[in-house]
């Protein structure tokens, strides 16, 4: 595993500002229903990996901008309080991205996210910031900025043989270029982003490991699929297995995959074992599916701890 030891993470991705409404179910289209619950709270895909990064132990920079507006201000604080580096974030002319999103009584959601200041990562940043990233172990993105600046992110990481994570969320219908996958070390996508990248429905061992080797052909070292309750599809040169999630009360999914996301990091950038480090990403999402919002749901490393001793 190409990972640093006690070095920091740098997250390039955006940053929003998530509106939340609840309510009995999701509406069908054309119809309108009646919610109970609104709330906002800090989000952005970018933003949730790097709080939960931080939050359970590790180093992390953030690449990114918001609005130049009371949004950008808030988030600025939120994410500086949690301890994630935000000197690399710009204040731009434009809003700050924001997420609507609607949560029903099972925990499951569906989201809008409008970009807005997130289409500012650029190139020029990603630049700017080379020595913070030549410096780091690991880097992660999403797909909430544009490709260009992804892929631009990923080629200084390789450039300086650091471990490249892409989250490929939201996957567009038209799939993501063979060169940003060629740079990719490690993908971790969920099922229905699998589909949009190879074409193949992940629903056993066999489909997946079908899916994962035409990652593997463009390039991508290890591929993780996460398939809800299911669990974790893992697969690599070596080895291939599922790790099974843990049984919860969904109240809210939100933020579930991104903070699986700096969990596994963080335990693989202090030398865990791949198995290792997938068994504490899929206990810190079932603590997250059980709290309510984005970055207020991410456990700290304590709240783990006592999430494994209350199980025991």
């Amino acid at each position: 595993m190409k990972v640093k030891k006690m070095g920091y993470a740098v997250v390039c991705g955006s940053l929003n500002m998530d509106f939340v409404c609840r309510g009995p179910r999701i509406p069908k289209p054309g119809e309108t229903i009646l919610g109970y619950s609104y709330r906002t709270f800090i989000g952005g895909k970018g933003g949730n990996q790097a709080v939960a990064l931080s939050k359970l132990g590790m180093k992390t920079h953030m690449i990114g901008c918001v609005g130049n507006d009371v949004y950008g201000d808030e988030i600025i604080q939120a994410l500086s309080s949690q301890n994630v580096d935000m000197t690399y974030v710009n204040k731009v002319d434009v809003s700050t991205g924001t997420a609507h999103i609607m949560v029903e009584d099972s925990g499951e959601n569906n989201i809008v996210v409008i970009p807005s200041a997130n289409s500012k990562v650029s190139i020029k940043m990603v630049e700017e910031a080379e020595n913070l990233i030549a410096n780091a172990s690991v880097l992660l993105a999403q797909l909430e900025i544009s490709f260009e600046t992804v892929t631009a992110f990923f080629r200084v990481g390789k450039k300086y043989d650091i471990l490249n994570v892409l989250n490929p969320a939201p996957m567009p219908e038209g799939g993501v270029s063979d060169e940003l996958l060629s740079l990719v070390d490690l993908i971790t996508p969920n099922e229905s982003e699998m589909k949009l990248l190879t074409g193949i429905e992940v629903s056993d061992m066999d489909s997946f490991k079908a899916a994962a080797t035409l990652l593997h052909k463009k390039g991508v070292n290890q591929v993780i699929c996460t398939v809800g309750s299911t669990g974790s599809y893992y697969r690599s040169d070596k080895q291939c297995f599922i790790q099974k999630a843990y049984k919860v009360g969904a109240v809210d999914t939100t933020c579930a995959g991104d903070s699986y996301n700096g969990a596994l990091i963080t335990f693989l950038q202090e030398g865990k074992d791949i198995k290792v480090a997938m068994d504490f990403a899929s206990k810190v999402a079932a603590i997250v599916v059980t709290r309510e919002g984005a970055q207020e749901s991410i456990p700290t490393r304590s709240e783990v701890d006592a999430y494994e001793l209350a199980r025991s």
